[in-house]
């Protein structure tokens, strides 16, 4: 291929030629050694020969130019397989990615798995000490109540209480509502969603607990656990007295009886009540929290005032209420004492 240098010094020395040969040639003329008719000839003759050499320059530049648009081609082809090539290792990497990422997942989804059957495996020790308190029956005797019950779980049932909670219909806003200022910080088995009645001067009423004990007092497992306690495959009697608390304003509570209260609540003009007792307890294996009660429904009762006498007739009332028991387990959260601390 002719560089530009190249042919810019062979057109040079061609016109560097021609000049010297028309030079001589006029020479000639002048002294009158050649004819006219033979410059003509020697001249046309130049000319031939500087068109032939022209056209090969003009074709050996065109041959270059060729050779350069294939050259320029074939870089170009090139540049596009690497690019080919390049593409190619993105989507190698991108495939590697996708491959890490899955394993990942997969490898996440095991330990899932594995945290799953571990849950599983924990939980179905635990039914291994888990009791199930089943009701057998109830009875009442002036202020107390009775409830046999049987254990027919693996675990021991702790800290048995019974619970009172009373509902009273009908009533306007003011006696329903809690009024935080008249109540004492420390007074402990108070809570807002266990007030059941509030009366004109400020007084509130909120449903309470009492401990189970069993009949047989000389058992020393009882006596060692506040509110008494039943075995596995355990059929025993617990005896205890239901209360709820009054709170005069500014004063501590007081415990008061289900008689009592029926007491209180005629001479407010009160007409009727919801009661349903309840038997709460905790689970042996467990830390005694809140987060561990377990709540059983007695028995519970609609009545007028009028019809009550004495808790012994409470069975003998019209008939028995329902409700949710999560909302028991709601208000005792609330009571700190509860479960007891001093086992």
């Amino acid at each position: 291929m002719i560089r530009p240098d190249e042919f810019d010094l062979r057109n040079l020395l061609l016109g560097s030629v021609f000049l010297l040969i028309v030079a001589g040639l006029s020479t000639l003329l002048y002294l009158g050694r050649i004819s006219v008719s033979l410059i003509d000839i020697i001249v046309s003759t130049a000319l031939t020969a500087a068109l032939i050499v022209i056209y090969s320059i003009q074709t050996n530049l065109q041959s270059d130019q060729s050779e350069l648009v294939e050259d320029q081609t074939e870089i170009m082809q090139e540049q596009h397989q690497v690019q080919n090539k390049q593409a190619e290792v993105l989507v190698g990497q991108k495939k590697t990615q996708d491959s890490q990422t899955e394993i990942m997942s997969s490898q996440e989804g095991i330990q899932e798995r594995q945290t799953e059957i571990l849950d599983n495996q924990t939980a179905l020790m635990e039914l291994e000490y888990e009791p199930e308190i089943v009701i057998e029956d109830c009875s009442f005797t002036n202020s107390q109540i009775r409830v046999d019950i049987s254990n027919i779980g693996r675990g021991i049932a702790k800290h048995l209480y019974v619970h009172t909670d009373v509902h009273i219909g009908s009533l306007a806003p003011e006696n329903r509502g809690h009024d935080p200022s008249t109540i004492p910080e420390n007074a402990w088995h108070h809570s807002e969603d266990a007030l059941f009645y509030r009366d004109d001067d400020g007084t509130e009423y909120v449903n309470g607990i009492g401990s189970l004990q069993r009949q047989n007092s000389i058992d020393t497992l009882t006596n060692r656990v506040a509110g008494g306690s039943i075995g596995s495959e355990e059929v025993q009697a617990f005896i205890g007295t239901p209360k709820v608390y009054r709170y005069p304003p500014g004063m501590g509570a007081t415990g008061i009886r289900i008689n009592q209260l029926m007491a209180d609540l005629r001479e407010v003009g009160i007409e009727s009540v919801h009661i349903t007792f309840d038997l709460i307890y905790c689970n042996e294996k467990t830390d005694p929290t809140t987060e561990d009660i377990r709540v059983k429904q007695i028995t519970g009762r609609a009545f007028d005032l009028v019809e009550y006498d004495s808790l012994s007739e409470f069975l003998d009332m019209s008939g028995p209420t329902s409700g949710s028991r999560q909302e028991v387990i709601e208000q005792i959260s609330e009571y700190p004492k509860y479960p007891p601390t001093n086992r």
